[in-house]
């Protein structure tokens, strides 16, 4: 989360310093298949249409939040690797299949530069944002691919309302943007801390799912991760990095006085992903205690829903005669 002392933040990009729609919006819009035109009204409800498979069969789609579905993260085992049986073997050669089957997926959507991906992470100190941004995406070309993160706003930034510096972030045709946190920071750090009125945050629902559903509307598929861990793994990954000197420099003094306020984030956390998964935008809510089982769940995730964007290398045509190369 953003530093509530460090008022200097702005917005960092780590790879600088380097009607309903959502899936079946892209089904519809996209595919000349009657076989796809039917799985598009496949009810809500239903997970059939995803067909979200991996080693040991599991089915990723359980982790999609229904809209109005209503979320109980104290019903949600973080520890859970449900569905996946497979060897230490199995992890690593499926996640490679995954990686080189993203990096063909992402190079198409850029080539053929004509529709857009936002991925949104969200997650508690030490959640694991960093490491999916590292793992899933790993291979991909950084051509088409940008991270934005959110710190506290800019004194401009607080001249405008609150989604205008992440407006400017979203992604252009052919892009992929990850955003590590996001416009929701401002119905949970902002809520927890009382930065603004309760009347404000709760309006900001409804303005978060307008927002989503204009991009969605604008040829961005939008896919949401709420990587969700307990307490006790926080506390264990909290003390890792200080006994790691490779990971000391991710220690920050104010993850000591956010941990008291944990209850208060839950709450908030659970409303969020009640009030803002829409066919447009759906919230998946992944078990993270396990780094290598939450690589493997959003990173099949985001193939899937990719693959049903009907993405192709665009084609020259069938006549070549004007090209000529001396």
């Amino acid at each position: 989360m953003y530093s509530l002392l460090n008022l200097s933040f702005g917005i960092s990009d780590p790879i600088n310093h380097a009607a309903p729609l959502g899936f079946e919006y892209y089904v519809r819009r996209r595919s000349v298949s009657r076989e796809l035109e039917n799985s598009a009204k496949t009810p809500k409800n239903s997970l059939e249409d995803y067909d979200f498979r991996m080693t040991g069969d599991l089915h990723v789609g359980r982790y999609r939040i229904d809209p109005g579905e209503e979320v109980h993260l104290n019903k949600v085992d973080p520890d859970g690797t449900s569905g996946f049986e497979g060897k230490g073997q199995d992890e690593r050669e499926e996640s490679k299949k995954l990686n080189e089957r993203l990096r063909e997926l992402q190079e198409m959507l850029y080539a053929e530069h004509k529709m857009k991906v936002l991925v949104i992470l969200q997650a508690v100190d030490t959640g694991g944002k960093d490491g999916v941004i590292h793992r899933v995406f790993e291979g991909v070309n950084p051509q088409g691919v940008q991270v934005a993160h959110f710190g506290v706003p800019t004194p401009e930034e607080l001249d405008h309302d609150f989604l205008w510096r992440h407006h400017k972030r979203v992604p252009g045709k052919g892009e992929l943007v990850i955003f590590n946190r996001s416009h929701y920071e401002g119905v949970l750090v902002e809520r927890v801390h009382k930065l603004v009125p309760e009347e404000i945050w709760r309006r900001r629902f409804r303005e978060i799912n307008d927002f989503e559903r204009l991009l969605s509307e604008e040829d961005t598929l939008i896919l949401k991760f709420y990587l969700h861990i307990s307490k006790d793994e926080q506390k264990k990954r909290l003390e890792e990095r200080l006994e790691d000197p490779t990971k000391e420099w991710k220690f920050s003094s104010n993850d000591l006085p956010e941990r008291k306020h944990w209850d208060e984030y839950m709450t908030a956390y659970q409303d969020v992903l009640t009030k803002t998964s829409t066919d447009w935008a759906p919230w998946h809510l992944i078990p993270s205690n396990h780094k290598w089982y939450r690589d493997l769940v959003v990173s099949r995730i985001i193939v899937k829903a990719m693959e049903k964007m009907n993405l192709h290398y665009p084609k020259i045509g069938k006549d070549r005669s004007f090209i000529i190369i001396k």
